[in-house]
Order: C-alpha cells, then sequence, then structure tokens
C-alpha cells in the first residue's frame, strides 16, 4: 500500500510541514503494507542535488521521523537503512557572495609576492556592510534531518544496536554539523541502550574523543559527556 506524500512533499513552511507529517504518521498507523511509501521517501532523499526540492526533502525527512515515532520498531527494519542518507543530509548549505576581481585568490598571490607595499586608505564615511551569507533553503533540510535521526535511535530496538551504531561512527566527510548529529546520537544511544552501548566501548570511545577534540565549538559541546549531579548524601544516614 502506498501513502499519498503529495501534501506533505508540497509544504514551505514547518508548521505545514509538521501537520502534514502527523497526518502521514496516522494514515500509516492504520494501513498494512508500507514498504512502498518506504522506497517513494527514499527516493526523495535520493534528490539531494537539486536544490528545487528541498522542501520535498524536508518534508520526506519529517514524514519519516513522525512515522519511526508513531510506529517505532515496526518502522525500523524500513527507516534504519536509510540512516546514512538521513546523516549526509544533515549538512546546511549556504550561497556564498562572489569574489570580486579584487579578491581573487590568483590577484592576491600577485600582489603578496610584490616588494611594493600599498597604501591604505581610509574607510569612507557611510561604508556599506559587506554581504552575509544566503542561508540556501536546504537549513530546513538539515534540521529536519537530525530530527529524524535522533527519532530513530531513540525508538529503535537495542537489539538494532549492531546493526545502526557503524553507521554512526563512520566518518561524515569532516562536516561539522553531521559531526553534532552524530554526537547527539551516541548519546542518545548511551541512553537508550546502556547494556549494547557498554559492549561496544572499543569502538565508540575512540570516535568520542575525535568529537570532543574537533575544531568546532558545537562539536566539542556534544561530543563531552553530560557532567554527572552532585552527590547529596542521604537524610536517613546517623548524624556524628
Amino acid at each position: 500500500m502506498s501513502l499519498d506524500l503529495a501534501a506533505l512533499t508540497a509544504t514551505t513552511t514547518p508548521e505545514d510541514r509538521a501537520a502534514a507529517a502527523k497526518a502521514l504518521a496516522d494514515a500509516a498507523a492504520k494501513a498494512g503494507d508500507l514498504s512502498k511509501t518506504y522506497s517513494e521517501l527514499e527516493a526523495i532523499l535520493d534528490t539531494g542535488a537539486d536544490k528545487k526540492k528541498a522542501d520535498a526533502r524536508a518534508g520526506a525527512l519529517a514524514g519519516l521521523r513522525c512515522i519511526t515515532e508513531a510506529l517505532k520498531t515496526k518502522a525500523e527494519p524500513f527507516v534504519a537503512p536509510m540512516l546514512p542518507k538521513i546523516i549526509a543530509l544533515m549538512v546546511r548549505r549556504a550561497r556564498l557572495p562572489p569574489i570580486s576581481d579584487g579578491d581573487h585568490p590568483a590577484r592576491l598571490r600577485r600582489s603578496a609576492t610584490t616588494a611594493r607595499p600599498r597604501r591604505r586608505r581610509a574607510p569612507p564615511t557611510a561604508s556599506r556592510p559587506p554581504p552575509r551569507p544566503q542561508a540556501d533553503k536546504a537549513k530546513p533540510v538539515s534540521i529536519e534531518a537530525t530530527n529524524a535521526a535522533k527519532a530513530l535511535v531513540s525508538c529503535m530496538s537495542p537489539h538494532a544496536m549492531e546493526f545502526v551504531l557503524p553507521m554512526i561512527l563512520a566518518e561524515a566527510d569532516g562536516k561539522w554539523q553531521c559531526n553534532v548529529g552524530r554526537a547527539e546520537m551516541i548519546t542518545l544511544l548511551a541512553q537508550h541502550c546502556p547494556d549494547q552501548m557498554s559492549i561496544s566501548l572499543t569502538a565508540v570511545l575512540p570516535v568520542v574523543a575525535d568529537l570532543m577534540w574537533d575544531t568546532k565549538a558545537a562539536v566539542r559541546r556534544r561530543g563531552r559527556p553530560p557532567a554527572p549531579a552532585p552527590h547529596r548524601p542521604s537524610s536517613s544516614l546517623p548524624r556524628r
């Protein structure tokens, strides 16, 4: 059985996307075989190079998150294999302003080799601020990808740890947004599957050590374990 995804992939706002994803999850809970629906959602995730379909990818990720939260372990065999694609979509792309002719790297190299120094000009009184990078439409995709991945590791069965953990520990091409998501997923797995995590510490600890010393502060904060709660002596103990 295939559910209708047109309303979900056509949403452009977070509110409409959340409402459409909730409606899809409600329909999935009442439906039978959803293998075709999962295949269609995965096909939408594969359009990562098409900027015009960013809203459709965000909607598909929101739908996977809501279905996972509603069906839990029933959705795990279909959503877990998509985790590498979901992690890859955590990257937030930005369109940088074009480089002017005066700032071209070749021109900068030539100016650096010349021995004649240039006089620095005084800044104008009403100078325009430099152009800031404009966020691409794929930013909602990054947010929904992070939420979908966290929903999967929070709802999955502990028996899937051996299958899911290597996907999380795999390198994410040095993308710091992916590393933030990986650190958050490792923390959730430690809370959700403590017994399985203790068995896999030899593979997890080197990755956590790398995240703790990442160049990005956001990755370092999430890679470090939370501080333990201060110990308070019990009031039932006898006083001296």
